[in-house]
């Protein structure tokens, strides 16, 4: 990956770069394009210098201070219209930022099948990436309700791979949301002669287990 980088001087805009792109001086590469020149006065014809940065790991543009800061924030300003008691904590998980909520309201926040839930995931996960320094992935969770579906989720993956492995046939789970799946992609890679699918859209999306070829 390449960027580019401008700054008074050459030095100026390296600093610029490792700030912005958040990586270390060793993980890039840095090509000079313009040293630059001050000018008469330091005002009058200068000219910045210019760089070009070459790195192959990506760049971190995420403040994650900032990112916890907001997702607690907006968590709150919506989730406090439904519950007055909620009290909100984020933590982040690597790249995903994980939003625990707490109140005397518990079946307003969680909703029909998780249904308030997973709105307010999506909204405040929208809201984050407008900013690229808060662009992180959003996981809210109320007294543990997500973490047991998704254990849930794992419970029939396992008992559908037993069936599929002394039956020879494919087995299909019922829809569930998208990080249901992705802890069954991730769980069937660890499960030696297993494989999953996806199939079908939006609400009806599900899993199909079968033996790997």
């Amino acid at each position: 990956m390449e960027w580019e980088f401008s700054g008074k001087n050459v030095e100026t805009a390296i600093k610029k770069a490792l700030k912005e792109l958040r990586l270390a001086k060793e993980d890039i590469e840095i090509k000079i394009l313009d040293e630059g020149k001050a000018g008469l006065f330091g005002l009058m014809g200068s000219c910045p210098a210019r760089i070009k940065v070459i790195s192959s790991k990506k760049p971190d543009l995420v403040d994650w201070k900032l990112a916890l800061e907001r997702a607690k924030e907006y968590t709150l300003l919506i989730a406090s219209a439904i519950d007055e008691t909620v009290e909100v904590k984020t933590e982040r998980k690597g790249r995903k930022i994980k939003i625990s909520m707490t109140g005397k309201n518990r079946a307003g926040l969680i909703g029909k099948k998780g249904s308030t839930l997973k709105a307010l995931n999506y909204i405040v996960e929208l809201m984050m990436k407008k900013d690229p320094e808060t662009r992180a992935d959003i996981f809210i969770d109320s007294d543990g309700y997500r973490k047991q579906q998704v254990d849930n989720a794992i419970n029939d993956f396992s008992n559908a791979a037993k069936k599929v492995k002394e039956t020879g046939k494919s087995v299909e789970l019922k829809p569930m949301e998208a990080v249901e799946r992705k802890a069954i992609h991730r769980k069937s890679k660890q499960t030696p002669g297993i494989t999953t699918t996806s199939i079908g859209e939006n609400d009806s999306r599900r899993i199909v287990v079968k033996l790997k070829k």
